[in-house]
């Protein structure tokens, strides 16, 4: 039972037992839909896992079906690798290529159409981009569009104290507050309500440690993190601004928890959209 031994049993003697068992079924159930491309840290290569989702005895099944790992993903290699993988299943059945945002994507799927409608004749449900990037996406807009530059402000009151011992420690000194502000995250916009909720809570310490700078009880620390801080904190509205902030994320967050599971839940995405720009507006 050695590790070499039981690799081999399982790669050459179990997965392709269980590889024809998962297509037997994925061809028994009719149509099919089938998902997903991110950076493996350990082989440096972009990994896409393909997922098939299926109608299998009275439910909805998700099964995971191989990954792809390449170098350069251009919609033309992903296509590739994609066409690739599934060679084996009948492309007649597939329904659908669910895909997140980016525009390499929408290439993709052209490609994909245009290559099912000639060789199947068939065409592919259109049922948008991930509705998931489009509300981060969307957030992200109105917070830059408004011009307030929270997202400047939060970003760098993380990095003002990051690595940074001495200035920590006469920031505990003159204030006494034992906590720091937690990072922000560029990337999904409505994960930063606890770094929202922090700052707020860190508004009068900071006011206190800035005080402390300009009478020279603290070195100052010369940095462009600084510079932004010092002079948000001089904001009178820099609190109704946080507090606007994170109340319309708290708002958008309900969509992202529903909405981030393996159910099927496209039938309900048309609702509760509509639902969630109309209390926005409101």
């Amino acid at each position: 039972m050695v590790a070499t031994k039981c690799t081999y049993i399982t790669k050459y003697g179990l997965a392709p037992y269980f590889t024809r068992m998962l297509v037997s079924r994925v061809k028994a159930s009719g149509p099919f839909v089938m998902f997903d491309e991110s950076l493996n840290r350990s082989t440096q290569t972009k990994q896409m896992d393909i997922h098939i989702r299926f109608w299998d005895s009275g439910r909805v099944v998700t099964r995971y079906w191989g990954s792809e790992f390449m170098g350069h993903a251009s919609a033309e290699t992903v296509a590739e690798h994609l066409q690739s993988s599934i060679s084996a299943l009948p492309k007649a059945q597939i329904q659908q290529l669910a895909m997140d945002g980016p525009s390499v994507n929408w290439k993709l799927f052209e490609l994909i159409c245009n290559d099912l409608k000639d060789q199947a004749n068939i065409n592919l449900l259109n049922v948008g981009s991930c509705g998931l990037h489009q509300v981060h996406g969307a957030f992200q807009a109105g917070a830059q569009s408004c011009g307030w530059e929270v997202s400047k402000f939060l970003s760098s009151l993380y990095w003002l104290f990051k690595d940074t011992p001495a200035r920590r420690e006469d920031f505990k000194t003159v204030t006494g507050c034992e906590q720091f502000p937690k990072k922000f995250c560029i990337h999904k916009w409505l994960e930063n309500v606890p770094v929202c909720e922090r700052a707020i809570d860190f508004l009068q310490p900071l006011k206190q440690y800035v005080d402390a700078v300009k009478a020279k009880k603290c070195i100052d620390p010369k940095t462009k993190s600084y510079s932004i801080v010092s002079e948000a904190v001089k904001d009178t509205l820099i609190q109704a601004k946080l507090a606007f902030f994170k109340s319309v994320a708290n708002q958008l967050q309900p969509f992202l928890t529903s909405y981030q599971t393996d159910i099927p839940m496209i039938p309900f995405m048309y609702n509760d959209l509509n639902n969630l720009l109309k209390s926005m507006m409101e």
